[in-house]
């Protein structure tokens, strides 16, 4: 896992004639972090089962200098059977889900 704390704004920068000086830069949330689990399982005869999931967070943030998106959490995970040799692999999963805080 890992969280990061970024006090990023514009020293000097102009856009449109609007002076965005002091401003946050656009995409730089002050907090965010993740944690994530990556578990396996033997099955015998059968290769193993594969199970990852992934907790972030995202603070608020700027996506354009008029507007911008409230903070959120985002929950991914991913399941698969993987055959003992490897030599195939099923699976499903990326799925999202967004909380907004």
């Amino acid at each position: 896992g890992n969280i990061a704390w970024m006090n990023a704004e514009y020293d000097e920068f102009i856009s449109g004639g609007e002076d965005l000086a002091g401003s946050p830069l656009l995409f730089s949330p002050k907090w965010s972090g993740n944690i994530s689990v990556d578990h396996s399982l033997p099955l015998e005869d059968l290769g193993e089962l594969r199970t990852f999931v992934s907790l972030s967070y995202k603070d608020e943030q700027l996506v354009h200098s008029a507007y911008g998106i409230d903070s959120y959490i985002s929950l991914s995970a991913r399941v698969s059977l993987i055959s003992q040799d490897e030599s195939w692999e099923l699976g499903t999963g990326n799925w999202h889900c967004l909380v907004k805080t």
